[in-house]
């Protein structure tokens, strides 16, 4: 039997070793705010993300509006930005939280409204308070101005700044279980030790002790100074250079677009992650629409040619693919546009066609372009994927599956995702004790491990593991994706680390040589009896085979296609 366990994890490998599997899910970007001895007020901010195209965009005043300074990507959608009045925002990404919806939507983009109309914190608060912020369910948003005033707005709080100085990292303050991260304790460990010796270059060094590095790098950093309407720019977390922008001198310039990495020196780590990213490809709901119209023209025509000019047996055939063909679009239409009663349980759920093959997982969240059966029930069951004894079709089937809990809700998460998976799949299970052929992690005599702060961030690719600020168990887990067998870990040490590995021909074999000559672990195997899942039931009901169907006849679309018909496929 442990044979056909390793056989069944083995056709799963190309599934969850491509998965990318994040502590948490979200980028993490860090800003803090603190005036000096002479009243001057200073805003530094860390954007750490995974899209190299950075732009800054000056906007001039106008009748009604003020002069201002956004910057972002190449969506233009501003991240973060000062206007010529001093008031200065940016944006994070938090975990999930459910917005309270008593108050009417702006009917707009409020926060161009703060920037262009609002001079100081308090009117952003009293704009922003006569509005619910149901855009802000995953993100918060902090002001400051020139007054030395600074606020965090979430979805259903406002944080005020109390003391000398005011954080901001990806966490919501305003809940008591919420646990700030390193780079909001490494920033205030730094602006009290400074006690009154606020500059641009303490603000420069905290930002070089919080910056990120791997797949969300430091894009770019920023020191404002907000009396004197000045952003002291750096690119790609190198502190040594610096180029200094005057807001009111830029405006004169009148409207434009600037690429930040055109202001600075070549950097050879920023090319080379740029050219790392795929280009992007976005397309739109329309232009997915008009795609799918268009395939179906080229159909349409091939068959009205069969049916003109073929035989009798090939005309056939094409009424029966147009008729199968009209049958699954009428079929999908369908299953998308099919109402569904409002679960409380779910922030957000949905599942539908797999556009790829990659899946963010962390305690309240999946987020999923195409994760396995087989990846999905592990997370529910908590239990390794490598442990579960399932048809051989649950390890290949993907769906692109997003379940999102509010932050309050997070120990529901699992036991929801159980409950969804045994409803739609049918779902019959048990558990009971087997034989593994296992690996157990142990540390050597001289371990060799480079301490990190906790993020935890761990990728797993087909080839490769990579872990930031991670721990050994966390590799263990990691591992066990990489190379399809159970691994324990043994080792006794704790604490959070960076490690990377490569695999060669002989996975197991360039792992463990690996985890030996680089870090002084080994990997030994055994064969222990653990618990396994048997999955006993299993079956999925036209609509979600119709959705299986769907992602695999999808694979000949460019990625942004795929994952716009996806979106629009989708059963929420």
């Amino acid at each position: 039997m442990g044979r056909r366990i390793a056989a069944v994890v083995a056709s799963t490998m190309a599934a969850l070793a491509a998965a990318v599997i994040a502590g948490p899910s979200v980028d993490a970007c860090t800003a803090f705010c603190a005036a000096d001895k002479t009243g001057a007020v200073l805003v530094g901010n860390n954007e750490d993300w995974n899209n190299p195209r950075t732009k800054i965009r000056f906007i001039p005043a106008a009748a009604g509006s003020y002069g201002r300074l956004y910057v972002g990507f190449d969506d233009l959608w501003p991240q973060g930005g000062l206007n010529e009045r001093g008031l200065w925002f940016d944006g994070f990404a938090t975990p999930p939280v459910r917005p309270l919806l008593d108050l009417p939507s702006f009917p707009g983009n409020i926060i161009e409204e703060a920037m262009a109309r609002c001079a100081t914190v308090e009117e952003v608060v009293q704009l922003f308070g006569r509005h619910n912020r149901a855009f802000l369910s995953e993100a918060i948003l902090m002001f400051a101005d020139a007054s030395g005033d600074a606020v965090s707005i979430e979805a259903n709080a406002i944080v005020h700044k109390r003391g000398p100085h005011f954080v901001q990292t990806n966490f919501h303050q305003s809940r008591a279980q919420s646990t700030p991260d390193w780079r909001f304790t490494t920033a205030t460990t730094m602006l009290q030790q400074s006690r009154d010796d606020v500059s641009v270059d303490l603000f420069r060094r905290i930002l070089a002790a919080t910056h990120q590095e791997g797949s969300s790098p430091t894009l770019y950093s920023n020191v404002y100074d907000l009396r004197a309407r000045k952003m002291y720019l750096y690119y790609f977390h190198d502190y040594d250079h610096v180029v200094t922008i005057d807001l009111a001198r830029e405006l004169e310039k009148g409207e434009r677009i600037v690429d930040i990495p055109s202001l600075f020196p070549r950097n050879a780590a920023a090319e080379t992650f740029a050219a790392a990213r795929l280009p992007s490809d976005e397309v739109s709901a329309p232009v997915a629409i008009a795609a799918v119209l268009a395939a179906l023209a080229v159909l349409l025509a091939i068959a009205i040619y069969a049916l003109l000019r073929a035989t009798r047996r090939v005309r056939l055939g094409a009424l029966a693919a147009a008729g199968l063909t009209i049958a699954a679009i009428a079929g999908l239409v369908a299953i998308a546009s099919r109402p569904r009663a409002p679960d409380d349980r779910w922030l957000r759920f949905s599942i539908g066609p797999a556009s790829g093959e990659n899946a963010w997982i962390s305690g309240g969240m999946i987020r999923s372009n195409g994760i396995a059966l087989l990846g999905a029930i592990a997370t529910a069951y908590d239990i390794p994927a490598v442990r579960i004894v399932a048809p051989t079709w649950v390890a290949t089937t993907r769906y692109a599956i997003n379940a999102v809990v509010d932050l309050d809700d997070t120990s529901a998460f699992k036991s929801n995702l159980k409950d969804e998976l045994i409803e739609r799949l049918h779902l019959v299970t048990h558990v009971e004790q087997r034989p593994f052929d296992i690996l157990v992690l142990r540390a050597g005599t001289d371990p060799q491990l480079e301490r990190a702060p906790r993020i935890p961030r761990i990728q797993v690719n087909k080839g490769s593991v990579r872990l930031e600020g991670a721990s050994l168990e966390d590799l263990a887990r990691a591992l066990q994706s990489l190379l399809g067998r159970p691994v324990v870990d043994e080792t006794g040490i704790t604490g959070t680390y960076n490690l990377q590995l490569e695999a060669g021909p002989d996975r197991v074999a360039s792992i463990a040589s690996g985890l030996r000559d680089r870090f002084g672990l080994t990997l030994t195997p055994e064969r222990r009896q653990m618990e396994a899942l048997i999955v006993d039931e299993i079956s999925r009901d036209a609509s979600l085979v119709l959705l299986a169907h769907a992602g695999r006849a999808m694979r000949w679309a460019p990625p942004s296609l795929r994952d716009r018909l996806s979106h629009i496929l989708s059963i929420r």
